[in-house]
């Protein structure tokens, strides 16, 4: 397995304790997105920072934090979820020497399921300016 940054299995282990506190099945993709959005100094965080406004990324928190928590979510464990999300991510971006959480948000934005990608589409016309 590729080396994960410390950033984005810390935003992995605050998104399972979220989840435990919920009790529900959540969305977690975007309890993920979430997390990278409170990680200013994160790569994700800054990828995002330079497409979308300060204003937009605060609208997208409120409504992440809104949204991802509601009932009718993925029907896996979070625990689980995240250690095959690992795996998928370090298959898909084989490439990469470390699995960050540039990459993770990569993947949730081009993920036309997820929440995030829908609102991030919403506040910057498409999605196509951040991944690129």
């Amino acid at each position: 397995m590729k080396k994960v940054s410390k950033v984005l299995e810390g935003a992995m282990a605050q998104a399972v304790f979220d989840v435990s506190m919920v009790g529900d099945k959540c969305w977690l993709k975007d309890c993920l997105m979430l997390q990278i959005l409170k990680a200013e100094k994160s790569r994700g965080y800054i990828r995002l920072a330079a497409s979308l406004k300060e204003w937009q990324i605060r609208q997208l928190k409120l409504r992440l934090e809104r949204f991802a928590y509601r009932r009718g979510g993925d029907n896996v464990a979070a625990a689980k979820f995240y250690k095959e999300y690992l795996v998928e991510l370090a298959r898909r971006f084989g490439s990469e020497q470390h699995i960050t959480t540039e990459l993770a948000l990569i993947d949730i934005l081009q993920d036309k399921r997820t929440i995030s990608s829908r609102l991030c589409a919403i506040y910057n016309g498409s999605n196509d300016k951040i991944l690129s």
